[in-house]
């Protein structure tokens, strides 16, 4: 159940604001894939995700250093 639902990569797309329709995001939407894959991001959502299952709670926070 955990591989089914959490297995896969979630598709993220940043949109521009409204006042600004004409600005790309296309390098925010590729950081974001990169980030993704260099950090693992993966395995830790199947973590929370089993957690989520076997307690009723699960929680993520995934940041990167800038530096």
């Amino acid at each position: 159940m955990v591989s089914a639902l959490f297995g896969a990569k979630p598709r993220f797309n940043y949109d521009p604001p409204q006042d600004k329709a004409e600005q790309k995001t296309d390098i925010l939407n590729g950081l974001l894939d990169y980030y993704w894959d260099k950090d693992q991001w993966s395995l830790k959502v199947i973590n929370t995700g089993r957690s989520m299952i076997k307690l009723g709670v699960g929680i993520d926070y995934f940041f990167w250093d800038a530096e």
